[in-house]
């Protein structure tokens, strides 16, 4: 039976990293494109695309911004993945990678937050996961067990990569720090699994 995933992030994540994770098994087929998901009839036209190009059984998106999701009706059918990171490196990559966010990093990334928790309160079960979790090679059994995979995921080292970049405004980033912990703390205490 084919299931499909979202891997829900936000930009400076790494959740790239997990994307190719999960892609180095062989039934398994997520894309990273902007595509949305406003209606039922979204999933079943992707599904149908990936059925002529792949024999993976469980195929997904990974997603990186509010509009690509908005399909409530997904939260049952779907499985989700949720993968958040601090704000330091995180808010640093997305002001060093994408300069057209220089002025509007911290918002995205609250939005993206807020919305990843809205998100999980409709999943019961889901998974959640921070940077440091993966890269400290934890928390991938979880994935395994919640997409029944019989054989293990694999990390290896470079999936993770930490930059050294200090562009983020200190009062910015206390800011950040505050919504970081706030949405931390919610996605603990709802009926996820988490490391």
């Amino acid at each position: 039976m084919r299931q499909f995933v979202f891997v829900m992030s936000h930009l400076g994540s790494g959740s790239q990293g997990l994307v190719d994770i999960l892609n180095r098994q062989k039934l398994i087929n997520i894309t990273t494109d902007q595509h949305a998901f406003n209606t039922k009839l979204d999933l079943y036209t992707e599904l149908s695309s990936y059925s002529l190009k792949s024999y993976a059984s469980i195929y997904g998106k990974h997603i990186l911004f509010n509009y690509q999701l908005s399909c409530k009706e997904l939260y049952g059918i779907c499985k989700f993945i949720y993968m958040i990171r601090s704000p330091k490196a995180a808010l640093n990559e997305i002001i060093s990678r994408y300069p057209e966010y220089k002025d509007t990093a911290f918002r995205y990334y609250a939005f993206r937050l807020r919305r990843i928790c809205e998100c999980a309160r409709n999943t019961p079960g889901a998974v959640v996961l921070t940077w440091d979790n993966l890269n400290n090679g934890k928390g991938l059994d979880l994935i395994e067990n919640y997409l029944d995979l019989k054989s293990p995921l694999k990390y290896e080292d470079g999936n993770f990569l930490d930059k050294s970049w200090e562009n983020v405004p200190y009062p910015l980033l206390k800011e950040a720090e505050e919504c970081y912990e706030r949405h931390y703390f919610y996605l603990h205490h709802i009926n996820l699994k988490h490391v």
